[in-house]
């Protein structure tokens, strides 16, 4: 799977989430996913689905 499949699922705002201890996703989600809750996202790096418990995270949009 690519990032251009999850971006035609509608999966196209992109983010970066991080946590304490170190742990970095590079991410797609969809435009009015619930970033404090838990959402299901793409994971650019292992190019999969994932879900995310946002609210361990540290979320910021990517510019560019």
């Amino acid at each position: 799977m690519s990032d251009n499949t999850a971006i035609l699922a509608g999966f196209t705002r992109e983010i970066l989430a991080s946590a304490d201890g170190g742990c970095e996703l590079h991410l797609f989600v969809q435009p009015d996913a619930d970033l404090d809750g838990r959402f299901k996202a793409y994971d650019a790096d292992e190019c999969e689905f994932i879900a995310v418990n946002g609210w361990l995270f540290s979320i910021e949009d990517v510019e560019g």
